[in-house]
């Protein structure tokens, strides 16, 4: 029986795959339509964080699928598990950026909107960061159990 944590751990990479998803394809219409040099490098930036969002969660669930409860990640796997781990990182990094960014846009320009976004956005940035607990401890974990 897996236990919940790493139940929790595989629903959160599913949302966080549709989330990556759905974000990315709508960054990438954002980028179709913009005529703001300045507004595409951003969305363009913005686009590359919900896209490895979705890539570090689509390499977490086959790694899960293939590996879980009962096997030791081999060196093919691991491989993924590190570029994963990798694309995680830089894309918190990047979540927690565009959260102090639209912050302090908060401040500056207040409307309702923005608390949706913020909340949004502080949901991915909370996800990502048990993902990435997660993601240290699975080694371990599949080492204690084999």
């Amino acid at each position: 029986m897996i236990p919940l944590k790493w139940k929790i751990y595989r629903v959160i990479n599913y949302l966080l795959l549709c989330c990556g998803l759905i974000l990315t394809l709508n960054f990438f219409r954002l980028i179709i339509n913009a005529f703001d040099v300045n507004f595409l490098i951003l969305s363009f930036l913005v686009t590359l964080i919900f896209l490895f969002m979705a890539a570090h969660s689509l390499i977490n669930i086959f790694i899960m699928a293939k590996t879980f409860p009962d096997k030791i990640l081999d060196p093919s796997k691991a491989k993924w598990y590190i570029f994963s781990l990798v694309l995680n990182i830089l894309s918190l990094i990047g979540l927690v950026i565009a959260f102090f960014s639209a912050l302090s846009e908060m401040a500056n320009d207040y409307f309702s909107g923005m608390l949706i976004i913020l909340g949004v956005m502080l949901i991915l940035t909370l996800s990502s960061l048990f993902v990435l607990v997660c993601q240290f401890n699975l080694r371990k974990y599949l080492k204690q159990k084999n």
